[in-house]
C-alpha cells in the first residue's frame, strides 16, 4: 500500500529569529494578488505602525516642551532688558513728573510688556502726554 503523503516537518524550537524579524524584510518583487495575506500579519503591521507613531507622539511632544521653555527663558531675558531700558526712558521725564507718579507708571508699563514698547517708541512731548492720560485715569479711578 501506497503511505500517504505527509507535510515536512519543521522544527521551531532551534529557530534562532524570532516571528518579527521579517517585518521589515523588502521582497524583490512586487506583490500579486495572488499572494495570500492574513489577517495576523495585517495586525501585526498595524501595532508596529500605532508603535511608531506613538513614539513620534512622544519625540513631538518633548520637542515641544522644550521649544516652550526656550520661548520662556527668552522672554525672560527680554523683560530684563526691557525693564532696564524702559526705566532709563522713563527716568527722562524726571524734570515734568514726581519720582512718584514715574515709579507708579514704570510698574504699570512692566505688567503690559506691549504698551512698555509703544512708550518707548514715542518722542519725548508724546511721553508726556502719554504720562498726563496715565496720571488722570489713576486720578480718576481713585474718585469712582
Amino acid at each position: 500500500m501506497d503511505q500517504p503523503p505527509t507535510s515536512p516537518v519543521i522544527d521551531l524550537d532551534n529557530q534562532t529569529q524570532g516571528f518579527d524579524d521579517f517585518d521589515d524584510f523588502a521582497p524583490s518583487e512586487n506583490p500579486t494578488n495572488d499572494t495570500p495575506t492574513t489577517t495576523t500579519s495585517t495586525a501585526k503591521k498595524g501595532k508596529k505602525r500605532a508603535k511608531h507613531a506613538n513614539a513620534d507622539e512622544e519625540i513631538m511632544r518633548d520637542v515641544k516642551f522644550e521649544l516652550g521653555r526656550i520661548a520662556n527663558a527668552l522672554e525672560a531675558d527680554k523683560s530684563k532688558f526691557i525693564s532696564k531700558d524702559l526705566l532709563d526712558e522713563i527716568m527722562t521725564l524726571s524734570a515734568h513728573y514726581s519720582e512718584y507718579d514715574l515709579g507708579r507708571a514704570y510698574h504699570y508699563l512692566l505688567q503690559n510688556l506691549p504698551l512698555a514698547n509703544g512708550f518707548m517708541n514715542k518722542t519725548h512731548s508724546l511721553r508726556c502726554i502719554w504720562m498726563d492720560d496715565f496720571l488722570d485715569r489713576l486720578r480718576d479711578d481713585r474718585r469712582a
